[in-house]
């Protein structure tokens, strides 16, 4: 977009846009260290109502600039894991839904099963049983919590 701004490879294997600073030639990551969680859940806010809208493209560019504010969060990694399988872009894909399983291995159930579909043979069996005993374990929870809301009404 901007014409200091160039592509790079991060340590996920994630393509970020880095700017060119004037004094030097080295890349620095754009506007890090000024982010505040009120613009990242912004575009968080953004990119879902761009999902919800079918829009995959710009939930995409919302998502990774998410991502250059707060390159661990989970969901904008698992936002983007989705929108990168609307279209097409299973690479990509699994590259981001690999790091929010590793980031946050008791999160959504939807990564596992998305990452299973990805996969083949033994790999997707792990991937499909991680996501089944995720599965159970959201119902457990669901069922306990009404469980005791019952319990509190009695």
């Amino acid at each position: 977009r901007g014409t200091s701004a160039a592509q790079r490879i991060d340590s996920a294997g994630l393509t970020t846009m880095v700017k060119k600073s004037k004094k030097s030639e080295r890349s620095e990551p754009v506007e890090k260290a000024g982010a505040s969680t009120d613009q990242l859940e912004a575009l968080l806010e953004q990119a879902q109502g761009c999902a919800d809208s079918l829009a995959f493209d710009e939930a995409l560019e919302h998502y990774r600039a998410a991502l250059e504010l707060d390159p661990d969060n989970v969901a904008a990694l698992d936002g983007m894991g989705e929108a990168c399988v609307q279209l097409g872009d299973m690479e990509t894909a699994r590259q981001v839904l690999e790091r929010s399983v590793a980031l946050a291995p008791d999160g959504d159930a939807g990564r596992y099963m998305n990452l299973g579909q990805m996969s083949e043979g033994e790999e997707a069996l792990r991937w499909y049983e991680s996501g089944v005993q995720r599965l159970r374990t959201e119902r457990s929870a669901l069922e306990q919590a009404s469980g005791s809301r019952t319990e509190l009404h009695e």
